[in-house]
């Protein structure tokens, strides 16, 4: 095996935990679609920054 045939695995490799990692992370965001933005108050927060 040579080096450039590590770097295409480890390449790939890469590329898989970055999909995986977006298919948790779609899955919170529907959960937070589904509870909504009933804790947060975005009112107190955007007048806090200004």
């Amino acid at each position: 095996m040579t080096v450039n045939s590590w770097f295409k695995g480890l390449f790939v490799m890469l590329i898989f935990v970055i999909i995986v990692s977006g298919f948790s992370r779609i899955d919170d965001i529907k959960q937070g679609e589904k509870e909504g933005f009933h804790d947060m108050d975005i009112y107190n927060i955007a007048s806090k920054s200004k």
